[in-house]
């Protein structure tokens, strides 16, 4: 039997299981929506609906679209909202404003695919100030399909926080998504990763880089941090005040980053980066920031940089939201892990509708659906081992070499210490970072631990043996791609001892 028919069997029946279960989004429930002026959107649009096994009659081809970013809310409504809804009655859908009336079949999930305006602009001399203002991302009034709105400041999203399906919920909300990003190959590889991802499930890495300039959202971070220990989830845990470093050398098997707050992507995301950084097939990347998706084609923003580098899925905002009107992090996650698909996911950690937000992804898209439980997968395995352990440290360091290949040795040290690290344990961090530095075969891992251990020894007081195991990292990295993240330090000059007379005094 062909490959090809094999794979597709596969998705049919994944569909078909997912419809069994009743609780989440199915490729029935969502229509995509394409730029018929756009051959990169029509492209996007067929690849899409063949991956999602979504018949065409599930496909909008809309005209008269205007270039840009802007939209007039007169040309949002004219060419975009009206020929929708007028498709929608002669195709018997119905949308969750209980528009058309007399549609039978419920659609909950809108997707855009490339080329279509960001936002709508705000009207012509509006006085209501930046929390009151009529401007908004496109997608967020698209997720009020129908309804009878104030276009003044944000909504209050009733599905927030909710931990069930769409479906379950029945609240007046559609599900919005974009598949959009910086170039062609980007935009197929977060349409195409989703699906093969989803057969073992996304493993890898939870990348939380903390440190930001207001307490709520460290708060946020924190929680996420805490969320993926008790999930037994890889996690590598900053919270150092600043992002981190140029050229960090971060894991390539990242599955999930959040992090905050700079306005143009660094460290390891940036332009400027050389250390050649990707993502995991199919990760989730978030860094917040008010104006990360001003552009999606350009990487010099966070959603485009974050894309570039791989990721299948991630939230920006087209404008100033204001920190309560960005998405909650802790809860997209939480979400995530539990199985929910992105679409569900990111509607309920956002707190507004008619705001600022994109949530570029696909909406079907179920990372953590299915858990990998192949012993090749370290991550895998290290899941399996918490679990065994349930929870214990202790009884997983006694698991660890009895089920670990030497070939894992370096990532369940590295793994072991983040987990001795979060659980307040800097000591015996340091001794596994310092382990897996020297079982790590490449430099930018040896690199990385030696730089965790570095800051264990510095957690447990150790401050003399912190500074050396520094010292020594940036000898390693001086002359490579990574010596911009570990700088030499400048030598602090001895005080000299006090006279006699000095002590006479």
């Amino acid at each position: 039997m062909p490959g090809g028919l094999i794979r597709w069997l596969c998705r049919c029946l994944c569909c078909w299981l997912v419809f069994q279960q009743g609780w989440a989004l199915t490729p029935e429930q969502v229509v995509v929506l394409c730029n018929e002026s756009s051959l990169l959107s029509q492209e996007a649009a067929s690849t899409y609906l063949r991956e999602r096994g979504i018949p065409r009659s599930q496909l909008v081809s809309l005209g008269g679209i205007p270039q840009g970013a802007d939209i007039s809310r007169s040309d949002f409504e004219r060419v975009i909202v009206q020929p929708l809804l007028y498709q929608a009655s002669i195709r018997g859908w119905r949308f969750p404003s209980g528009v058309p009336q007399d549609g039978k079949t419920p659609i909950y999930a809108l997707v855009l695919m490339p080329d279509f305006p960001l936002r709508v602009r705000a009207e012509p001399g509006e006085k209501g100030g930046a929390r009151m203002t009529t401007g908004a991302s496109l997608d967020s009034e698209l997720s009020l399909l129908g309804a009878r709105y104030p276009k003044e400041g944000p909504l209050r999203n009733p599905y927030f926080k909710k931990a069930e399906s769409i479906t379950d919920a029945k609240v007046p909300v559609t599900i919005v998504c974009r598949i959009d990003g910086p170039d062609r190959k980007a935009i197929l590889r977060m349409i195409q990763d989703p699906p093969e991802v989803e057969h073992h499930g996304l493993t890898g890495w939870t990348v939380v880089d903390q440190g930001g300039p207001y307490p709520q959202g460290d708060a946020w971070f924190a929680a996420i941090a805490k969320r993926a220990t008790d999930a037994y989830q890889p996690l590598f845990h900053d919270t150092a005040p600043k992002t981190l470093p140029q050229d960090y050398p971060l894991m390539d098997n990242t599955a999930f980053y959040f992090g905050w707050y700079t306005q143009n992507p660094n460290g390891p995301f940036g332009a400027a980066a050389s250390g050649g950084f990707r993502f995991a097939p199919g990760a989730v990347a978030y860094h917040l920031h008010s104006f990360s998706a001003v552009t999606i084609r350009d990487t010099r923003c966070w959603v485009g940089a974050l894309l570039d580098r791989g990721a299948a899925v991630t939230v920006g905002n087209v404008a100033e939201p204001f920190l309560d009107g960005t998405i909650e992090p802790s809860v997209f996650y939480d979400r995530l892990l539990k199985g929910y698909p992105v679409g569900e996911a990111a509607m309920m950690a956002l707190p507004c509708l008619s705001w600022q937000w994109v949530v570029l992804g696909d909406p079907l898209y179920r990372p953590r659906h299915n858990r990998d439980r192949r012993e090749t997968n370290p991550y895998a395995l290290w899941e399996g081992l918490c679990s065994e352990a349930q929870g214990s440290p202790q009884r997983l360091r006694k698991l660890i070499p009895k089920r670990t290949s030497s070939a894992h040795e370096a990532v369940m040290a590295e793994m072991y210490g983040s987990l001795c690290q979060e659980l307040k344990n800097p000591e015996y961090a340091a001794r596994f970072f310092e382990f897996a530095a020297g079982q790590y075969p490449r430099l930018k891992d040896k690199l990385r631990c030696l730089h965790r251990q570095a800051v264990a020894l510095e957690a447990a007081g150790m401050k003399g043996e912190a500074r050396q195991v520094r010292d020594l990292c940036s000898a390693r990295a001086s002359a490579s791609a990574y010596a911009k993240a570990f700088p030499v330090e400048e030598q602090r000059p001895q005080s000299a001892p006090p006279s006699p007379a000095d002590r006479k005094k």
